[in-house]
């Protein structure tokens, strides 16, 4: 693989993982809001905890958007120009690349599940109590 090629799958993996920051913040919005407020022991309102969670909510999803349908410019301008000419000639096998991105996917989507696990069980550990 060419390093231009490297670059396009690059962004639209970072846009990927902004895609599932998104989906994480509702969980968030859950999480904080919610379920508090079903247990009676909020201190803010569900219009409080909304208009909290719908702007960075919607602010994750355009920056992924955007960056999605973008990224082959997007790519083009990651590396200098200077340095571009270094690049050129060195190649990377597909197969080397997909396990590379997909160990580091999984690696952040698996820490960011467990994170999410651990908050949800503390929120019922004390809603228990």
């Amino acid at each position: 693989m060419k390093s231009k090629e490297i670059r396009y799958i690059s962004v639209r993996v970072l846009s990927i993982y902004i895609f599932i920051q998104a989906c994480i913040s509702i969980v968030n919005f859950v999480n904080f809001t919610v379920i508090p407020i079903m247990s009676g022991k909020s201190i803010i309102t569900l219009e409080q905890g909304f208009s909290t969670f719908i702007f960075p909510f919607t602010l994750l999803i355009l920056i992924g958007i955007v960056l999605w349908y973008f990224s082959d410019g997007t790519s083009n301008h990651i590396i200098l120009k200077e340095t571009a000419k270094e690049y050129k000639d060195q190649h990377l096998k597909t197969d080397e690349l997909q396990s590379i991105v997909f160990t580091i996917v999984g690696v952040v989507v698996g820490i960011n599940a467990l994170l999410e696990l651990i908050r949800v069980i503390l929120v019922v550990i004390k809603m228990l109590n």
